[in-house]
């Protein structure tokens, strides 16, 4: 997550940040195949070092020493933060009585198909599903009532109201839009 400017060497300075997660120990030989690296540094050690990647498999992209942080914060979400919201999702369905291995596997068929859906398609929006594009209200005054009070309803609510406007593009109409945030915001 640091910037080359931790390094001394102000002519090799150079930050090479994989999107990649590491969760374990990865020993085949083509464990950087179409990953990305963020480059970010001096250009001399950028020029030593992008070929080294790409001899490797990797893909590289130059990045701004004054975006590496929010580059950094964009690979926790799609990582770290992702499973923080699959262990929520799990939990709801042990709330809801499911063994913890039903759960998990109802929690990771949704997730694996809206990320393979989303993966298919040229953005994101295009694999929103659900009661909040629908602008079914009555399902998501339930699904909130439901965890009243609790950190899963902030995560619900913070997350729904990014994915309002994706919504209205894909054909929800303005007012019904407008009703959502309104219970969003309560």
């Amino acid at each position: 997550s640091l910037s080359s400017e931790v390094f001394d060497s102000a002519e090799f300075r150079l930050s090479a940040h994989p999107a990649q997660v590491f969760p374990y120990p990865r020993l085949e030989d083509d464990v950087f195949k179409d990953v990305s690296f963020a480059l970010e540094g001096n250009p001399k050690a950028v020029a030593i070092f992008e070929p080294l990647i790409k001899r490797i498999g990797g893909k590289t992209f130059p990045l701004c020493r004054e975006n590496k942080p929010l580059y950094h914060t964009s690979c926790v979400m799609a990582s770290n933060l992702l499973i923080g919201l699959l262990k929520c999702a799990e939990g709801l369905g042990l709330r809801a009585g499911l063994e913890e291995k039903q759960s998990r596997e109802i929690v990771l068929r949704f997730a694996f198909e809206t990320i393979t859906t989303a993966s298919e398609q040229t953005s994101f929006d295009k694999a929103l599903s659900g009661p909040l594009l629908r602008g079914d209200i009555e399902t998501i005054k339930m699904n909130l009532a439901s965890i009243k009070g609790s950190d899963e309803e902030i995560i619900y609510k913070l997350l729904s109201k990014i994915l309002i406007d994706v919504a209205k593009e894909k054909g929800l109409p303005i007012e019904k839009a407008f009703e959502v945030r309104k219970i969003l915001d309560s």
